[in-house]
């Protein structure tokens, strides 16, 4: 069999990944401990991304968590994972905020699964093991809900025209 040689040509690259704020709060305790574990999360994740400087950029997840047990206030978790991404410097303006608001944030969400399950496990609690976040779907949602915004802008910047126009 032949060597064949396998050029990757990667857009984007993780330079650091890291846990920038972390605050969790383990409630009544330690009855909680006594209780059958059926837990009942309400969660919000948010994802945030800003330059830093020429093809670098900060990606940021941020997860809030409410967990009961048995209708009883057992966990509140707020984390925050981020990472440096670099971009390759002929990657297309639009690609950029696709890379970032999609891959980078997919590639990022394991750490902030494994950051959860790690800190329920310190909290002697089971792992939350959280689902999967479709995060091309809310960035598509993202785009849908601002080309509205900017149509409704126009046709409000017309009406206005028309009217000042007569």
């Amino acid at each position: 069999m032949a060597d064949a040689t396998i050029k990757i040509n990667l857009a984007w690259r993780f330079e650091r990944i890291y846990l920038r704020d972390v605050n969790v709060s383990l409630h009544e305790t330690p009855e909680l401990f006594d209780m059958k574990w059926q837990p009942n999360a309400d969660m919000n994740i948010q994802g945030d991304f800003r330059k830093v400087s020429d093809h670098r950029y900060e990606v940021a997840l941020k997860l809030t968590m409410t967990c009961k047990n048995l209708d009883k206030l057992a966990l509140e978790m707020t984390l925050e994972q981020a990472a440096l991404v670099r971009v390759q410097a002929e990657t297309q303006q639009e690609d950029v905020q696709r890379i970032l608001a999609v891959e980078a944030t997919n590639a990022l969400f394991p750490y902030v699964r494994e950051a959860v399950d790690n800190l329920a496990v310190r909290m002697s609690l089971p792992p939350l093991m959280l689902g999967h976040f479709n995060f091309e779907k809310i960035f598509e949602e993202g785009l849908r809900q601002m080309n509205l915004k900017n149509t409704q802008s126009a046709v409000s910047a017309n009406i206005s025209s028309d009217e000042v126009m007569n």
